[in-house]
């Protein structure tokens, strides 16, 4: 007769997880914040790659996605090839991104996709200029939680839906994170990054962004782009952009390089 094992893979999974959080020296006190950041890593992580998560291995490559323009409108959001998006073999990003897709073909007369198409309209080469104005831009609609929004505790909202209802800080993360995208910002330049902020190590989302050998946050609490040697020191838990999801467990900000 076969003994069960202890542990299943999943279980031995998280179990490393928590090594890795808990060798930092930082403990969730609170059992709410496990409940938070368990609820964002199995919706966005397939069980199967937990162990190699856990022991800080990338998940995988992308396949592409077609945005082929079919109107003069399209044609202005099309990022060059360094820029283009791509479709990751995780499904909840996946789900965003298509219907961001979508929703740009089929709302051209919408205010907010006018101001989008102004905005990528700056100069290419105005990196920096591209970070204050999308931050500010998208930090402009309003905070709305998911369950006021959508009835439940977590849910990505395309960039058209965050418009037009609010969002909580992960949305605002997204959507700068697909404007960048479109704009010519490579993927591996910018991370979606859930962090610990404050005293009370409140959860939050934010995207870093990689621009000329500096990293650059773009949060929605504040409308200024500040360098990351320039911040309040954050506990960054998991990071992860579309090609790929990483748990590294590790202070950043003033005197945590």
């Amino acid at each position: 007769m076969s003994r069960k094992p202890i542990l299943s893979r999943k279980a031995l999974g998280w179990s490393l997880v928590a090594l890795a959080i808990s060798a930092t020296g930082f403990y969730f006190y609170e059992e709410t914040g496990q409940a938070w950041l368990a609820e964002r890593l199995n919706a966005i992580i397939p069980a199967t790659n937990h162990l190699k998560l856990a022991r800080g291995e990338s998940v995988g490559r992308p396949q592409s996605l077609n945005l082929a323009p079919s109107s003069r409108h399209e044609r202005l959001m099309e990022a060059p090839k360094k820029g283009s998006l791509s479709r990751p073999q995780l499904p909840r990003l996946t789900a965003v991104l298509s219907r961001h897709e979508r929703s740009m073909k089929a709302h051209k007369e919408v205010n907010h996709t006018h101001a989008w198409l102004e905005l990528l309209k700056l100069p290419a080469d105005a990196k920096e200029i591209q970070l204050v104005q999308v931050n500010i831009f998208v930090n402009s609609t309003p905070y709305v939680s998911d369950m006021k929004n959508y009835g439940v505790k977590d849910f990505w909202a395309s960039p058209h839906e965050f418009f037009a209802y609010g969002g909580d800080c992960d949305d605002y993360a997204i959507a700068k994170y697909i404007f960048l995208r479109h704009l010519g910002f490579p993927a591996e330049d910018l991370r979606i990054v859930f962090v610990l902020t404050g005293k009370r190590h409140q959860l939050h989302s934010v995207l870093i962004v990689r621009l000329k050998g500096n990293e650059y946050v773009l949060d929605n609490l504040i409308d200024t782009v500040r360098p990351i040697t320039q911040i309040e020191t954050l506990q960054q838990l998991v990071s992860f952009n579309e090609d790929g999801y990483r748990i590294r467990v590790r202070k950043i900000g003033a005197n945590n390089p």
